[in-house]
């Protein structure tokens, strides 16, 4: 019998021997095949920018495979619940527009072909509805296109050194799909599953078909279909979906599989909460690499989108840096919406000024882009998109929006001014690649000014330790960044360096502030003098500062 990770699953199942030794020995096998592939998978992401697509609704590049699968009605662009047209040709043909926005990871929704026909009002566009079978068969719903078209769109992100993430299940299979009726003791029963535990792990989500993981055969099954994805594709990461429907033992074992052919695979996941990191543990624990930052993001909607104190965003900073650590807390990735909630946009109150809004929405962009972790940006992000809950948050991207010059013109659907968004978004991301402590430095608050009578003031220091300069220069050294949340100027803030910077230094504030005429970067240079460890400043209105030593010429 020749020995592979199926194997191990029928040698020791948690019918045989309880989970706990199952994942102790997962863990074993993890650690002594891809104990150095962690570290050097996680140094590189850490830098990146992740630019999510959602197939269907990113760019339709050939309109030939529009209804090449599955019941017409599901293949109806005036429908927003039925498919749109986008594919991995689509995707492919918008790489340089990515590549020049400054992304360089794209994550896209699964491609497992999906259930051919309309459940409810839905079709399952998003490609999480998947017509799993046994055998499997490896196969791409055709309306996205083929492995050939997948195999291309691989081959042309990494000559332009764009990583591609691919988003993957195991918690449930499409609706109907012929598996269930093939295996249906490899599913909960709906009807009982309440007594067997937790319900968001052991009942149906949305009523789709729920897998018993404890089935060996299953767990084995949902393992060997993906490492035929895999090992197939080269492409550089997973997102998984839905990880908190599942019992985290089981992604120990899933994860140790996989790597064992695929060592350098990132994988994250998604776990869908925004009131608390108590979750977060145990699926670190089993082998993810990183979380989605939910709680993080609920912060960043109450301080920037709702006006309230920075206390709000810094308090949740504090308590994940105490809580993960530095390294651990620059690999959650960072967030302000994606297809599963309302857009960022629908957060601010419909009181609001276009250009109020405007200003906030590149804070929250601001402190995407500079605060820790992996910054992921949904497509329509850039721009300043508009949506509410499904579908209406995963409107099909616009031909203009890809590449918009400056002066692009306002559109119903999108913040004002959306080219001064795109603009200030690839200035972001520049100044992330450029000074790696944005993307690698340890965080460290200066200030907190929240005292509801005077202004508004986050200011944190992003620096690198000596471990994670790979190649000292000019740029290499600490950042200091400053928010003015308030909606006053800041009037003069002596600012506590903390040692970051030393008496004598200028701080030089980076450009980050277009000409509203001529769309330029504004390149003045502000200088601030260090004195006595300290430094004084004055922002205006919800505005920020990104700042670090002067370059000497």
């Amino acid at each position: 019998m020749a020995f592979n990770v199926c194997n191990l699953f029928l040698l020791f199942t948690p019918r045989a021997i309880g989970f706990s030794l199952i994942s102790a020995f997962s863990l074993l096998v993890l650690n002594i095949f891809v104990g150095s592939a962690f570290a050097e998978s996680k140094d590189d992401w850490q830098d990146r920018v992740i630019y999510f697509t959602l197939i269907d609704r990113f760019s339709n590049g050939n309109s030939g495979n529009d209804k090449a699968f599955g019941d017409p009605l599901c293949n109806d662009p005036n429908d927003p619940h039925a498919y749109q047209g986008g594919d991995l040709q689509g995707v492919r043909q918008r790489l340089p527009a990515i590549a020049n926005l400054g992304a360089d990871a794209i994550w896209i929704t699964p491609l497992y072909k999906g259930v051919e026909s309309k459940v409810g009002s839905n079709c399952g566009f998003p490609g999480y509805w998947a017509a799993f079978s046994e055998p499997y068969q490896l196969e791409i719903d055709p309306r996205f296109g083929t492995a050939s078209d997948f195999d291309a769109l691989l081959t042309s992100a990494k000559s332009k050194n764009i990583k591609t993430v691919l988003d993957m299940v195991v918690n449930h299979a499409g609706y109907g799909a012929p598996l269930v009726a093939q295996r249906p003791d490899w599913f909960h029963d709906p009807y009982r599953c309440s007594s067997l535990g937790a319900v968001d792990i052991f009942c149906p989500l949305a009523g789709l078909p729920d897998f018993n993981h404890r089935i060996p055969e299953a767990g084995s099954y949902l393992l060997n279909l993906h490492r035929q994805w895999s090992e197939r594709f080269q492409f550089d990461g997973i997102r998984m979906d839905t990880v908190k429907h599942v019992e985290p033992w089981y992604f120990r074992d899933w994860i140790a599989g996989l790597k064992l052919s695929r060592p350098n695979l990132f994988v994250f996941g998604e776990l869908l909460d925004e009131s608390s990191y108590d979750v977060f543990d145990p699926y670190l624990q089993s082998g993810f690499e990183g979380l989605f930052n939910f709680p993080l993001r609920r912060s960043l909607i109450d301080t920037f989108a709702k006006g309230a104190s920075v206390d709000v965003a810094a308090s949740r900073i504090r308590e994940m840096v105490d809580r993960f650590g530095q390294r651990q807390s620059r690999l959650l990735i960072t967030l302000l919406d994606n297809h599963d909630v309302p857009r960022f946009t629908e957060e601010f109150s419909k009181n609001m000024s276009p250009s109020v809004v405007h200003e906030r929405y590149k804070l929250a962009l601001t402190a995407l882009l500079t605060l820790p972790g992996i910054p992921q940006l949904t497509y329509g992000n850039e721009v300043g998109m508009y949506g509410g809950f499904d579908p209406d948050n995963r409107r099909m991207m616009p031909n203009w929006a890809y590449e918009p010059n400056f002066h692009e013109p306002n559109h119903s659907g999108f913040v004002s001014r959306p080219g001064a968004i795109w603009a200030h978004t690839q200035r972001l991301i520049q100044l992330r690649r450029e000074y790696k402590a944005l993307s690698r430095g340890d965080f460290d608050e200066i200030w907190r000014q929240n005292n509801p009578s005077a202004a508004n003031v986050w200011a944190f220091v992003r620096a690198q330790s000596q471990d994670t300069v790979t190649e000292p220069d000019a740029h290499s050294g600490p950042v200091l960044v400053v928010i003015n949340n308030g909606d006053a100027k800041s009037g003069r803030i002596r600012l506590p360096l903390r040692g970051h910077f030393t008496d004598g230094q200028f701080l030089q504030a980076l450009p980050i502030e277009f000409e509203t005429a001529s769309g330029q970067l504004v390149t003045e240079t502000f200088r601030f003098p260090v004195i006595s460890g300290a430094v004084e400043l004055e922002l205006k209105e919800r505005s920020a500062l990104i700042l670090t030593t002067e370059v000497e010429k």
